[in-house]
């Protein structure tokens, strides 16, 4: 009997064993995907849809290509000058003499530089910058001027022989009771993880540093300052850190605030469970939700943990919170406050709650936003994303936005056409202050001479002010990662693109709207809101854009806007009465002839071939007319797409979509067709 008991519980060890192996590889699997790198050749590809992707790009040789029209050549040329930063390394790593005549050379006048915490503090209360002196010299003596980096970001620091010497933040300090790392929700420190933003500990001690940095090298080098920016990750930006998809932060602190968000935000734990739909017995009861990765978009439907829009709002306020002082101080002690920004509106950078960005702007005299063309999973050389993603951050309330380029993953060299091009097509939008370029020292160490190009930089000025604004809300990238469909960026191309065919090639002045402009009344100064494809609009925003409309406003959908609530159930089309949709229909098709209805009043449409791009989405949206609007087109089986009542207009497509994959210059025109058709009528009424 006694062999019996033993052989039960050894079976039961293996059985429980074997449960946990199965359960962490399938939480392996759902939350942390390695992103699929984009292969050179399509026969490497095992997944077909990723291969069907891969060889649509590689045989559309227009997706890749220059504009056609309506961009004057060297636009920067053209405009005023402007400041341009590199983005370089830590000091120790640098040859003055080397990186002095690259800078000359590429008619830059900046060097973002991090100030080092366990650099300039070695040990706790002893800050000394004599070292930072000594190297900065030559620089100030070629008269160059500086954006210092307050570098509390716990980053890897590695040497000239590429080997970790320091952790930016200083030992003493990761030593210290009470001061604790960001934590992911696979409970790892990574050695890249900074400190915890919930930790107030932590915050009292990077603000500290920050006014010894701040004190000291403002007033050394006040007649070569730039300004000073707070760093708290390892890319130097104001954001959470990761690895690869885990999240963080995910600390004691975290569940903490979490907890107390709740109470502030329902009252009860009552009222939370009637208003969500959940049965916590308590807050204390509550978790911190983790959003599955890849999303669910493909199925048609949204699936997040009932706390994850809560969850988001807690970790965006939270690192507003913590680095808020910093702001504060560089501006109190009279100097210009600097925000660096990861690249909002993607998927990837949700991660990072990268819609920080639109709440900073009372804080921040210049903001820098990222783009390393890259979208996660592979290259993106799509030179209108810059200007886009400056003119959304100039509208979110920023004075000055500085577009940040930096090549961390294609190669410099080989893309200097692409570099000037983006130039062009900020300077051309007329709405940056500044440029910054990063990624490219090694380059110019390797190469010398043969990697310095004559790039020049300029801004202009907008000649008149926008009728048209585009609404870019960040939700849909939260919302499981939002954008990423199978390898295709779904929300970020529809946006993208629209913005692409206003702006550049119908040459309409136009601004991007975030949701924090929408909710301040942003919209009704134009006289036409357009509102590219997303699944899920906050209600606030929803309401506010209602108001829009019922006062007169004009708007344009391409269709599926606000179809689904935080919580994954359908909001029953509340745009629909404002846009005379009756019975719809969703469909996917291979390929359909879009033939438009001579009774409608929208001039100039064309025949229209609509293909299907994205795998599982939708691509034609059947729509019966109600409230006396007019149908747009038929196609072949008979059924409506689209609509125009008396100041609005749905496409019943996506045309911005079509014209990013044309294989054709005729299709490519035709696509501009369709959307300056409808804009020129709205507009017109």
């Amino acid at each position: 009997m006694k062999l019996f008991r033993q052989r039960k519980v050894k079976w039961a060890v293996i059985f429980f064993a074997v449960c946990c192996l199965y359960l962490a590889a399938y939480a392996f699997g759902r939350y942390v995907v390695l992103p699929a790198r984009s292969p050179k050749n399509t026969e490497a590809v095992s997944d077909p849809l990723q291969a069907e992707r891969l060889a649509a790009i590689e045989n559309t040789p227009l997706t890749e290509t220059a504009f056609r029209r309506n961009l004057a050549p060297e636009a920067a040329r053209s405009g005023s000058a402007c400041p341009v930063s590199f983005f370089l390394t830590d000091l120790h790593k640098l040859d003055p003499d080397e990186t002095i005549s690259m800078m000359k050379a590429c008619n830059v006048s900046t060097l973002s530089i991090p100030l080092v915490w366990s650099f300039l503090e070695k040990s706790e209360g002893a800050f000394d910058p004599a070292e930072y002196d000594q190297r900065l010299e030559p620089y100030v003596a070629a008269g160059f001027r500086f954006i210092f980096l307050l570098d509390g970001a716990g980053r890897q620091i590695t040497g000239t022989d590429g080997q970790i010497i320091a952790n930016s933040l200083p030992d003493w300090l990761l030593q210290r009771e009470g001061v604790s790392r960001q934590i992911d929700f696979l409970d790892r420190t990574d050695p890249g993880y900074g400190l915890s933003y919930g930790n107030k500990a932590n915050q009292a001690l990077y603000l500290r540093f920050c006014e010894q940095a701040i004190a000291y090298f403002g007033a050394r080098y006040a007649d070569h300052l730039i300004g000073f920016a707070p760093c708290v990750m390892n890319e130097f930006e104001i954001k959470y850190p990761q690895t690869m998809y885990a999240w963080t932060d995910y600390g004691i602190e975290a569940l903490a605030g979490f907890r107390d968000h709740l109470r502030r935000t329902y009252g009860t734990a009552q009222a939370m469970n009637e208003q969500l739909g959940t049965a916590y017995l308590g807050f204390s009861s509550v978790g911190l939700p983790v959003t599955a990765y890849n999303n669910t978009l493909v199925s048609g439907a949204l699936s997040d943990d009932p706390l994850f829009a809560d969850f988001q709002r807690y970790r965006e306020q939270a690192l507003v919170d913590y680095v808020r002082p910093v702001l504060e101080l560089i501006r109190s002690s009279g100097y210009s406050s600097i925000a660096y920004f990861a690249q909002t509106l993607s998927g990837q950078d949700a991660i990072y709650a990268s819609g920080v960005v639109t709440q900073l702007a009372s804080l921040v005299d210049i903001a820098v936003i990222d783009f390393n063309f890259y979208d996660g999973y592979g290259e993106v050389y799509d030179s209108i994303i810059p200007p886009m993603l400056v003119n959304y951050v100039r509208n979110a309330g920023y004075p000055q936005v500085w577009a940040g380029l930096y090549f961390e993953r294609i190669p410099y060299l080989d893309h200097l056409d692409l570099l000037q091009e983006t130039v062009d097509y900020v300077a051309a939008d007329g709405l940056a202050s500044g440029f910054e370029i990063g990624g490219i020292i090694d380059t110019f160490r390797e190469k010398g001479q043969e990697a310095r190009p004559d790039l020049v930089y300029g801004v202009t000025q907008r000649s008149e002010r926008p009728r048209i604004a585009i609404y870019a809300g960040e939700w849909d990238f939260y919302k499981d990662h939002g954008e990423q469909v199978r390898y295709y960026n779904y929300f970020s191309d529809a946006l993208t693109q629209m913005y692409k065919i206003i702006r550049f090639e119908l040459n309409e002045p136009v601004d991007v709207l975030c949701d924090e402009a929408v909710l301040r009344g942003a919209a009704e100064q134009y006289e036409l809101l357009v509102l590219p494809g997303q699944f899920y609009v906050e209600p606030e925003v929803r309401r506010r854009i209602e108001n829009y409309l019922a006062d007169g406003g004009k708007a344009l959908m391409d269709f599926r806007f606000g179809e689904w609530n935080a919580d994954g159930s359908n909001t029953s089309s509340w745009s629909d009465e404002f846009f005379g949709v009756g019975a719809r229909e969703a469909r996917r098709e291979a390929e359909a002839k879009l033939v438009p209805l001579p009774d409608c009043p929208i001039g100039g449409l064309t025949e229209f071939t609509v293909r299907s791009l994205y795998p599982g989405v939708p691509n034609l949206y059947a729509t019966a007319p109600a409230n006396g609007v007019h149908a747009l087109y038929r196609d072949t089986a008979g059924r409506s797409i689209g609509l125009c009542g008396e100041r609005t207009a749905v496409l019943g497509f996506q045309p911005q979509l079509q014209y990013k994959y044309a294989e054709t210059e005729q299709e490519r025109d035709a696509a501009v067709a369709v959307i300056r058709s409808a804009v020129s009528w709205l507009l017109e009424q």
